[in-house]
């Protein structure tokens, strides 16, 4: 799976992030040179990341937002003709998107054009731009009505309604798999686009719904309240889970199925059958050996009730997966150790 990443250098924009760490990570221990850029300070670095910065592989780490013009300069000193570009730099989370809509995605498209014209300026080989499974979401729900029943179509993406503040996102990032593959066709650059779904793992932060399931929790419970009422959002919706590792499986082979004559675009995710919120909730809950009432609320920005879609089969090679208790349990393990730091 990693050679060919061995005699090419991977850079990774965004690489402090959740994903970006991951992969980055799994690429350094396993023999591949990897150039990190994201704009955290490094007097802001956790301990995860400073003990990634120590492995040999990683040759670098560049502070740089990509939209201030510092990269090419700061990256002079190494040889980054051929190298491969994983860029998950973004702007995130639903809260920032849906009260910052024409920020999120002007910033998202700006990071995504300078990234594309660095990769063209360095000489890059390939460049691997994560989409979103939300760029479905929009559209294919509801596409066709036949006998008044939706129809979904396979592949389909049709932006039915503008009147969404959280679709700034999913168009950020659908624009991006465009400008990726248009300049593959002008400059030449191998082009892939990951449509990634409900990835979760250690380190990935609090907007996420399972440390936001946890957080709420772990706040009940230590006030001592007998079976406390713990508020989740969207309790019927289905979401079919992939721990992290699962992720960067497939996003590190991608490049192993990648066809020069076509457009390279795949779902990266877990196929098994997806879990309603409210029963992901009780599993929290479960697992950690709390108490709580699940009481439903009602969040007015996610009317996704239903996500999922074909993972692209070439990618798993007969794969076993992460369960989701397995996941779970590894995932909370991490937040139960770092907890204090997400409520002080």
């Amino acid at each position: 799976m990693y050679s060919i990443y061995k005699n090419k250098i991977s850079i990774i924009t965004g690489a402090y992030g959740f994903i970006g760490f991951h992969v980055a990570k799994r690429l350094a221990y396993n023999g591949c040179k990897v150039l990190l850029v994201d704009r955290v300070p490094k007097s802001k670095l956790d301990k995860y990341f400073k003990k990634l910065l120590k492995n040999p592989n990683v040759i670098g780490y560049i502070v740089s937002d990509l939209n201030d013009g510092k990269f090419l300069k700061k990256s002079k000193k190494y040889d980054l003709v051929g190298a491969n570009i994983f860029h998950f730099a973004a702007r995130l989370g639903v809260k920032y998107i849906t009260t910052n809509p024409y920020n999120s995605f002007k910033n998202n498209l700006s990071l995504t054009i300078n990234a594309i014209e660095m990769a063209n300026k360095i000489g890059a080989s390939c460049f691997i731009f994560p989409s979103t499974s939300e760029v479905y979401d929009w559209g294919a729900r509801k596409i066709l009505v036949k006998n008044n029943t939706p129809v979904q179509v396979k592949n389909a993406i049709v932006f039915d309604s503008l009147n969404d503040s959280r679709l700034s996102y999913a168009l950020s990032k659908f624009t991006g798999e465009i400008l990726n593959f248009t300049n593959k066709m002008e400059n030449k650059i191998e082009a892939v686009n990951l449509r990634i779904f409900n990835s979760y793992g250690p380190r990935m932060g609090m907007r996420h719904v399972i440390p936001e399931i946890y957080k709420r929790a772990y706040l009940a419970n230590i006030k001592n309240n007998k079976n406390p009422d713990i508020g989740v959002y969207s309790v019927n919706h289905k979401r079919s889970f992939c721990f992290i590792e699962d992720t960067v499986d497939q996003i590190i082979n991608s490049l192993n199925h990648m066809k020069e004559d076509k457009v390279n675009i795949f779902n990266i995710g877990n196929p098994s059958a997806p879990i309603k919120i409210g029963d992901l909730a009780k599993k929290i809950l479960e697992s950690q050996n709390m108490e709580g009432n699940i009481i439903p609320l009602i969040n007015k920005n996610d009317n996704i009730r239903f996500r999922t879609f074909k993972i692209s089969k070439k990618l798993l090679h007969n794969k076993t997966f992460v369960s989701l208790d397995d996941g779970l349990n590894k995932t909370l393990d991490y937040y139960k150790k770092e907890i204090k730091k997400f409520i002080l």
